[in-house]
């Protein structure tokens, strides 16, 4: 008797083992999910969902009134992306000098500050969603983007 019952213990704790490992998996969001990526990217301010250029989806949204873009990357037929990456530019009266630029990015580890093509300042940061994350961290992604691009703007505005 005592070694059924132990079977039994056994085999359902074995079923809410998997039934815990499955509800994690679903949990995490990839880029593959642009819907739930945009949810949390209005819960910083607003935002919606469009498409690229080339048909990949693209989230626009604003934080602190400050514009910015998530493009999806590694996208087949606009859909299945792998990656996205956050990216803001502005323009600026004075352009910002090459050693700046450098100094910015020595500076500061997360986030890539260039200069576009009619030289003002741009910065993107680069996020792989291929696997998935917990929307704790893509929160906290998210959250480090306000930080980033509040910290970008202040050091290029003029």
């Amino acid at each position: 008797m005592i070694a059924a019952v132990s079977k039994i213990i056994v085999a359902g704790l074995g079923i809410v083992c998997v039934t815990a490992a499955a509800s994690a998996q679903d949990a995490l969001v990839d880029a593959t999910q642009p819907e739930r990526i945009l949810a949390v990217a209005r819960g910083f301010g607003s935002a919606e969902l469009e498409k690229d250029k080339s048909g990949d989806p693209r989230i626009s949204g604003r934080i602190d009134g400050a514009r910015y873009s998530v493009f999806f990357y590694g996208c087949k037929d606009g859909t299945n992306c792998r990656t996205i990456q956050f990216h803001n530019s502005f323009e600026t009266r004075k352009k910002p000098t090459l050693a700046a630029i450098n100094a910015y990015n020595q500076k500061n580890r997360f986030g890539k500050v260039y200069t576009d093509k009619d030289g003002d300042p741009a910065l993107e940061f680069d996020v792989n969603l291929d696997g998935g994350a917990s929307p704790k961290l893509l929160d906290d992604t998210f959250d480090w983007w306000k930080v980033i691009l509040a910290n970008f703007r202040k050091s290029f505005s003029n």
